[in-house]
């Protein structure tokens, strides 16, 4: 019977599946180049642009680049977690390793030490001071409060270079979940925001987290509910929380959704990889010794919980606002759309795609208090790429159509 149907088909139709395979693949590499010529013309213009020279946070992060990350406690009896600039100049050492330490997970200062040491532009001499935000930003430049300009700007760069990644995961993940034209609406989206000069200004961790959510979405479409991913997305997610304590809202949506499909072992093994990875690339965690590690765990959730809520003091339109009126601005245009995703029978499935997206969103609008542009976007540019995933036909017949005929012609031509 075989190979009657065999017969039956076209002398000619392998060869036409290959050459269309070939299309597909052309399709989506002219895409994806489409995308990062943006992007990278994008982001290193931020990067390198002189409006952004200097930003109140730049030598902040140069005094937690200049000192590798260690275990320490603070020397005085003063909980840090509720002054209002609690990393002011004059702190010992210790308090002022701790206070990094338990602020900030590790990840970007293990990667920024080694990066400024290996290229000659790690600041030694730093001022002993800090910007100080109750003056305005000519007092500040006047008083010298800026952090060596090359190495922030090579600080910039590579931050750009992150995002620039970012992009290129989260556009082979959603081609791979919906179609190559969806990955390329999601990835254009990511450039075109208008966080991305928040982002790429300052120098903070958002790219570095940003290039590993992406890399746990990718990782997730790509090997799902398997041994391979629950160690590789365990691994992404252990990576995106040190570099930064919230991108751990992913591995949680992860073992979730391997709980939700009766996997319990891999959800257990997952997490274990994860917190394996966080513990140790933060070595402030065992500054009370192995045992004390859960302690300094909860105690850094503890810090991140009060500095959010000492932070949205500040925006006195949010910070004694219900938390559901806070998450509406934060999505901005984009909140009634969230019905969609989590209604969405892609959801119901457990779709990879979608269930990281709605991990990212839920997560982010249970924590953000404030309106700045960075925090927002991981809840809207998470809800975009959900909907995507969730919404966008496996086919776009008139997309393909119009690609094929153009293609034709130049054969014909030639």
């Amino acid at each position: 019977m075989s190979e009657s149907l065999g017969s039956a088909l076209p002398a000619n139709e392998p060869g036409r599946m290959k050459r269309m395979a070939q299309l597909r693949r052309l399709w989506t590499l002219l895409l994806l180049f489409l995308l990062v010529w943006a992007a990278g013309q994008r982001f290193l213009g931020v990067a390198q642009d002189p409006q952004y020279a200097v930003h109140s946070d730049d030598l902040l992060w140069m005094w937690r680049f200049a000192r590798l990350p260690r275990a320490a406690l603070p020397t005085r009896n003063v909980d840090y977690s509720r002054l209002e600039y609690p990393h002011s100049a004059g702190l010992p050492a210790a308090d002022r390793d701790y206070v990094h330490g338990i602020d900030q997970s590790a990840l970007e200062r293990w990667i920024f030490h080694y990066l400024l040491a290996w290229t000659g532009k790690l600041p030694r001499d730093l001022p002993d001071i800090q910007w100080d935000y109750e003056r305005d930003y000519a007092w500040n430049l006047a008083q010298g409060n800026v952090a060596p300009p090359d190495a922030v700007r090579f600080v910039r760069v590579v931050n750009a270079a992150f995002m620039i990644g970012a992009v290129i995961l989260a556009f082979a993940a959603i081609a791979r979940a919906a179609t190559p034209l969806a990955g390329l609406v999601a990835g254009a989206y990511m450039v075109l925001h208008s966080a991305i000069v928040d982002i790429l200004w300052s120098i903070g961790s958002d790219p570095l987290l940003w290039l590993c959510l992406a890399a746990a979405l990718l990782l997730w479409v790509f090997f799902g509910a398997s041994l391979r991913g629950a160690i590789l997305v365990g691994l992404a997610g252990g990576l995106a929380a040190s570099a930064k304590i919230n991108g751990s809202v992913i591995v949680l949506g992860y073992v979730l959704w391997l709980a939700f499909k009766n996997r319990t072992r891999l959800a257990l093994l997952a997490g274990a990889v994860a917190l394996a990875v966080f513990v140790l690339i933060n070595p402030i965690l065992f500054s009370r010794g192995v045992f004390g590690v859960p302690w300094m765990l909860w105690e850094m959730l503890s810090w991140r919980a009060s500095r959010a809520e000492l932070f949205a003091a500040h925006y006195r339109a949010y910070a004694g606002a219900p938390q559901w009126k806070v998450v509406f601005y934060l999505l901005g245009s984009w909140w009634p759309l969230l019905p969609l995703l989590l209604l969405s029978r892609r959801f119901w499935r457990l779709d990879p795609a979608v269930f990281w997206a709605t991990a990212l969103v839920i997560g982010h609008a249970a924590t953000v208090t404030a309106p700045v542009a960075r925090y927002t976007f991981p809840l809207q540019a998470g809800l975009v790429l959900g909907l995507l995933a969730a919404y966008w036909p496996a086919r776009v017949p008139f997309v393909r159509s119009v690609f094929l005929r153009a293609w034709k012609r130049l054969l014909r031509r030639n």
